[in-house]
């Protein structure tokens, strides 16, 4: 969507697009989760109104719009193909991941984390 629009809001710096797999325009819902990505990465403390460089990374604000994010890529019945809502039988119940699908998400957020920029996620997101 955004080389689309930067194609069409400045012609004469893009002679050609090719947009892999973009819509002809946002659903709601997905405007909807792009915003709440966008209000988890900035409500972390060390996000600091984008002014995080040299500084402490906002690493929790990164993982969690990631975990948002995963969350939307797949269809319910995939995600019931791939995990069960069991959960793990050696500890008991507790507010941190204990599902499969909790720790698959926690990993995609960890891995995410360190291979983006936040500030970069929220123009793109936009």
């Amino acid at each position: 969507m955004q080389a689309i629009y930067a194609a069409a809001a400045f012609p004469e710096r893009v002679d050609r697009v090719v947009a892999i797999s973009a819509g002809l325009k946002a659903h709601p819902s997905a405007i909807a989760l792009r915003f709440m990505q966008r209000r988890i990465l900035m409500s972390d403390p060390n996000w600091i109104d984008g002014d995080y460089y040299g500084k402490t990374f906002p690493k929790v604000g990164m993982q969690n719009a990631r975990a948002l994010a995963t969350v939307t890529y797949r269809s319910a019945p995939e995600w019931e193909t791939r995990f069960t809502d069991r959960r793990n039988p050696t500890e008991p119940p507790n507010f941190c991941a204990d599902f499969e699908i909790e720790h698959y998400l926690e990993n995609q957020g960890n891995k995410f984390c360190t291979s983006f920029d936040p500030n970069s996620l929220l123009y793109i997101s936009k």
